[in-house]
């Protein structure tokens, strides 16, 4: 095999190396949420929702959360009542 086609595979290799984690970092779904308030829809397609502070819904709105919704608490910031239907 000569030298040129060895190089060309390398750069192949790291080509598709390079693809694969471009590619798979832009389809793992996750959404961020900072403290503060929260309201409208958090579907299972954004999952997981990684919370990173204290959360709360103005008594004005609603959050609903989609069957399968994956939601992360980051740190010990559940200090109430979680309920779900």
């Amino acid at each position: 095999m000569s030298i040129k086609l060895k190089k060309y595979q390398i750069q192949y290799k790291f080509f598709l190396l390079f693809c694969i984690a471009t590619f798979t970092n832009f389809t793992i779904s996750q959404t961020i949420i900072p403290s503060g308030f929260v309201s409208g829809l958090w579907a299972k397609s954004s999952s997981p929702y990684k919370i990173q502070g204290n959360i709360s819904i103005p008594k004005d709105s609603i959050l609903i959360i989609e069957p399968g919704t994956v939601i992360e608490f980051q740190d010990n910031y559940a200090n109430g009542p979680i309920f779900g239907e």
